[in-house]
């Protein structure tokens, strides 16, 4: 009985460490995601096409497997789809200023290596292509 016993606390001495570490974590990769929002709203480094989750992690102080875990958890998706939200969103802002812009224009100002990535992004992110919505910009502003 005693060995049972025993078995029994060890077991659950594991398992409240476990809920405990995993508390530690969740905490941990909010203080990365925030870190790591902040840094992407404040200094836009999303617009430098070849900006990387390395990148990121040395500039926030963190190593790239936190950093991955606390996006993938917090924006559920990956760094990519992470980029590439700032990216359309830039490029939103960009076509509803400047209307007169081409596609080519608002893809390399908004961090995109090339226009069909850029029209890739865009129409999974928007339902549309980039060149469907300055048209209805184009149209809206005449």
């Amino acid at each position: 009985k005693k060995k049972g016993r025993w078995l029994f606390l060890k077991k659950s001495l594991r398992k409240s460490r476990k809920l405990g570490n995993e508390q530690e974590d969740n905490q941990k990769y909010e203080r990365i995601y925030r870190k790591a929002d902040d840094y992407m709203y404040t200094a836009q480094p999303y617009l430098c096409e070849d900006f990387s989750l390395t990148d990121l992690a040395e500039v926030i102080y963190t190593i790239k497997t936190y950093l991955s875990r606390s996006i993938n958890s917090r924006a559920h998706k990956s760094f990519p789809l992470y980029m590439n939200g700032f990216r359309i969103e830039h490029a939103i802002a960009l076509m509803d200023d400047n209307p007169h812009l081409t596609v080519k224009e608002v893809a390399k100002k908004s961090g995109f290596s090339s226009t069909v990535s850029f029209n890739d992004a865009f129409k999974k992110g928007k339902g549309m292509t980039p060149g469907t919505y300055l048209k209805k910009r184009r149209e809206e502003k005449h």
